[in-house]
């Protein structure tokens, strides 16, 4: 498992297309009218696009401070729009507006949770000491 994980965050370009593969199909979804147009959802899959594409530039570039920073303050902006969906998904259950087996059928809930944890996989490939990169 362990091993698993960091031949992971060696490589930034499989992240990145990943990436790139998933910030398209979801906007793609959008553009058909497949997905609800959610400006949370919006949000989140084009900060994973653009920093996915950030994962492209030779290895010299994307060491740069300039680009770790760029592509930080992404990751955080889209991982907070996460958490905001995320609490107000919670919040609808405390304030009695949806029952629990309604709110855990809710799409949504998922895709911001795999976002955050997606975002927080983009931060770690992105700001691995040079050595080890």
């Amino acid at each position: 498992m362990i091993n698993c994980i960091e031949s992971i965050m060696r490589n930034a370009k499989l992240v990145g297309v990943i990436s790139l593969f998933l910030s398209l199909g979801t906007w793609t979804l959008d553009w058909l009218d497949l997905a609800s147009a959610c400006p949370f959802c919006r949000v989140q899959r084009t900060m994973i696009g653009l920093i996915g594409l950030l994962m492209f530039l030779p290895k010299s570039i994307r060491q740069h401070w300039i680009i770790l920073f760029i592509a930080n303050i992404w990751a955080f902006f889209g991982a907070n729009v996460a958490a905001s969906q995320q609490f107000l998904i919670w919040m609808k259950l405390s304030n009695h507006q949806t029952d629990l087996l309604t709110m855990l059928s809710t799409p949504s809930l998922y895709m911001s949770l795999g976002a955050m944890i997606f975002f927080g996989v983009q931060f770690m490939v992105l700001n691995r000491p040079p050595a080890s990169r």
